[in-house]
């Protein structure tokens, strides 16, 4: 996988917080004008790094928090819960499908990212695209309902710089 590294500007780190303010309310805090910030960007998407820790991805014009990030920080995502029977294929990488979907948050919105977690313990499995909102993916009984764009076990949960 070639990576080509190019350090964030203090006009970029201010522009990611402006746009990610109201999905990471922290953000401002970790990306300040001294943080060491560096972009990587590869041949289908681009990780940014802080201090050597991926925490958010450029993907498809989505920038979305990394799956450790969400882990270890505060994270207004929207939640999705699944099954345990979709677990294994969130996990891999599968699109969700809506007979997998035992909650959805209300705040679910149409082309907007959303957290998907499993259903006993919230435990986060990957990030999507929302093809729905949550009334009409609610009123759903089949079919695709979330594009998975970044997931367990994925090359942006393996990146390393």
């Amino acid at each position: 996988m070639k990576k080509k590294m190019v350090p964030l500007s203090g006009k970029e780190k201010k522009e990611l917080v402006r746009q990610l303010s109201d999905i990471i309310p922290s953000l401002g805090s970790l990306l300040t004008k001294k943080a060491n910030a560096v972009e990587y960007k590869m041949e289908d998407g681009n990780v940014i790094a802080l201090d050597g820790v991926p925490i958010l991805i450029r993907l498809n014009d989505y920038i979305i928090p990394t799956l450790q990030f969400v882990q270890s920080h505060n994270v207004n995502l929207p939640i999705v819960k699944v099954d345990t029977g979709a677990i294994k294929f969130v996990t891999n990488g599968a699109d969700v499908m809506r007979p997998g979907i035992v909650w959805i948050d209300p705040n679910v919105v149409e082309n907007e990212p959303v957290l998907i977690v499993e259903e006993t313990r919230n435990s986060p499995l990957a990030i999507g695209i929302s093809k729905y909102d949550a009334v009409d993916m609610d009123a759903m009984e089949k079919g695709k309902a979330i594009k998975v764009l970044h997931h367990l076990t994925d090359k942006y949960w393996k990146f390393s710089p």
